[in-house]
C-alpha cells in the first residue's frame, strides 16, 4: 500500500468530503484529521528517534501512523471546545500545550504540503501590505492602501481620493449577536463604501482599533481566481448586477448575481502563477476587480480559501484538482 494523505481540518468541514469522493474513485488511501477532536477524542504520539520522528495518530482504538505521508491538506484546524468544568487558567494552559503539539506536528511532517502554514497561514493570512506589495512588485495593478487607527490621517486619505474610499477589515471577523435570543446570528463585517463625513463622524472610535482604506474601485464584475497548482480557475462574479453585492460579494445574492467562468488574460495568469511560486503556495483563493477601463486589479488572496460555492455554480472541477493533486504531487518540493 502506497503513503498516505493527510488532511488537516474539523468536523464540521463538508467541504472536505467533495475531494475525498474523488480520493477514494482514484484508489487513495488518506487519513483526515479532525484537529477539533484532539486531545478529549483523539491521541496524538509524536516521537523522535535521532532525526526521524514517529507520528501516531489514535481514534476510536485504531492507530495510524502518518509519519511518512506524501501529502497534507491543510485545511481548516480548529481548537476542541474548552472545558467548562475547569478553570479559565487551566483552559489557557491547554490551549497553549494543544496549539504547540500541532505546530510541532506540523514542521515534523517531511511531505508535500497544500498549502504549507509556515507561509500559508503564519506569513500570508490577514497580511494585506505584504500581499499588495508582493502582487505589485510582480506588476499587477493594487489600489492605495492605508492601515491607521490616526482618523486625521485616515480623512487625508479619502480626500485625496475624491472623498470616498472602501473600508474593511484587515482579517475577516464574525460576531454573534445574543441580546435577544429570537433574534441572535452570526456576522460578518463587510467592505464597505464610506464617504470622509461618515469617518469624521466615527472619529472617536477609529482611534480604538487600526482600519483599513482603499482608494474605491468601480467595478464591470469582480473575480474569484482559484489556483490549484498549476491550474486556474476563474470566476466572473457579476456583483453589480444587485444592489446587495455591489460593494460586497459576500453578501451573496445568488438569484440575481451570475457566476461563470471567465478567461484571464495570459499576462495576468503568468503573474497570479509567478506571485504562487514566489510564496511557495500549491493553493490560493484570489480576488480581483475588472473596472469599467478593462483594468484587472488585485486586492488579496486566501491561502486557505472557500470555493465549493464557486465549483457548485459553475461545475469547474476544483476539488477534483485538488484531490489529483494530493494524489499526485510534484517530484521536486
Amino acid at each position: 500500500m502506497g503513503k498516505k494523505i493527510l488532511i488537516i481540518s474539523n468536523e464540521k468541514d463538508a467541504t472536505v468530503e467533495m475531494v475525498t469522493r474523488h480520493l477514494e474513485n482514484m484508489g487513495e488511501t488518506f487519513y483526515r484529521f479532525n484537529t477539533d477532536r484532539f486531545p478529549v477524542s483523539l491521541k496524538l504520539s509524536l516521537s523522535l528517534s535521532a532525526d526521524k520522528p514517529s507520528i501516531v495518530l489514535e481514534e476510536d482504538g485504531l492507530a495510524q501512523t502518518v509519519s511518512r505521508a506524501k501529502s497534507v491538506w491543510y485545511r481548516r484546524p480548529t481548537l476542541a471546545e474548552t472545558n467548562p468544568n475547569l478553570p479559565e487558567e487551566y483552559n489557557k494552559f491547554i490551549e497553549r500545550e494543544v496549539r504547540a503539539t500541532l505546530w510541532s506536528l506540523y514542521t515534523a511532517l517531511d511531505a508535500f504540503w497544500v498549502n504549507p502554514p509556515l507561509t500559508g497561514h503564519h506569513l500570508l493570512e490577514h497580511n494585506k501590505i505584504l500581499q499588495l506589495k508582493t502582487a505589485a512588485h510582480l506588476g499587477l495593478d493594487t489600489p492605495e492602501t492605508i492601515i491607521t487607527n490616526d482618523s486625521q490621517r485616515l480623512l487625508t486619505f479619502a480626500k485625496e481620493h475624491g472623498g470616498i474610499v472602501a473600508v474593511k477589515t484587515i482579517a475577516s471577523h464574525f460576531f454573534a449577536t445574543i441580546e435577544k435570543e429570537e433574534q441572535a446570528g452570526i456576522f460578518l463585517i463587510y467592505t464597505n463604501k464610506v464617504s470622509e463625513k461618515e469617518i469624521a463622524r466615527y472619529e472617536k472610535d477609529i482611534k480604538l482599533a487600526p482600519v483599513m482604506a482603499q482608494v474605491y474601485i468601480s467595478k464591470r464584475i469582480e473575480l474569484r481566481v482559484t489556483i490549484v497548482g498549476e491550474k486556474i480557475f476563474s470566476c466572473a462574479i457579476h456583483s453589480q448586477d444587485s444592489e446587495k453585492t455591489q460593494h460586497d460579494w459576500r453578501r451573496y445574492d445568488f438569484e440575481n448575481v451570475k457566476h461563470e467562468p471567465h478567461e484571464l488574460p495570459r499576462e495576468i495568469e503568468e503573474k497570479l502563477l509567478r506571485m504562487m511560486k514566489l510564496w511557495g503556495l500549491t493553493f490560493g483563493a484570489i480576488d480581483m476587480i475588472l473596472d469599467p477601463d478593462g483594468r484587472y486589479v488585485f486586492l488579496e488572496i486566501n491561502p486557505n480559501g472557500q470555493w465549493a460555492w464557486i465549483e457548485g455554480l459553475t461545475g469547474m472541477p476544483i476539488s477534483k484538482s485538488i484531490a489529483e493533486l494530493l494524489a499526485n504531487p510534484p517530484v521536486e518540493r
